[in-house]
């Protein structure tokens, strides 16, 4: 398989069926949780915390891949757009309906990475303008 760039080879599976046996075990534990706790707000609200909270991260490698790059080359305008605009879109929405505390935590911290991977476009528009121009 290789070396892995992740530490300790995180989430990287030396062949599929050792990533369903995992697959298996976490959805068995979980589904053993729930019935136990199930009943209990606070296991409630730290599972979706936690469920939010992951989701919310997903944009993260694509800034840290910006950052090493010092460039967003290859990193379609169009997905950045989408990101903001759904993810504007979903903060905004989780405020007006009312929503749970840790639904607005993580729209909030997801649509400050969407905007830190925009800020890192505009100074890219930036420099590729001056360059035109010289």
């Amino acid at each position: 398989m290789g070396l892995s760039s992740r530490p300790f080879s995180f989430w990287q599976w030396p062949n599929y069926t050792q990533y369903i046996e995992f697959q298996a075990g976490f959805i068995l534990l979980q589904s053993i949780l729930f019935l136990i706790f199930g009943r209990s707000d606070i296991y409630v609200w730290i599972l979706g915390f936690v469920a939010l909270g992951l989701e919310s991260t997903l944009p993260i490698p694509q800034l840290i891949s910006n950052y090493k790059q010092r460039s967003l080359y290859g990193f379609r305008m169009s997905t950045l757009l989408g990101w903001l605009g759904g993810d504007s879109f979903k903060t905004v929405y989780f405020f007006l309906q009312g929503s749970p505390l840790q639904f607005k935590i993580c729209a909030i911290f997801q649509l400050s990475i969407d905007v830190a991977n925009a800020a890192s476009e505009a100074e890219d528009l930036e420099q590729a303008l001056s360059l035109a121009e010289e």
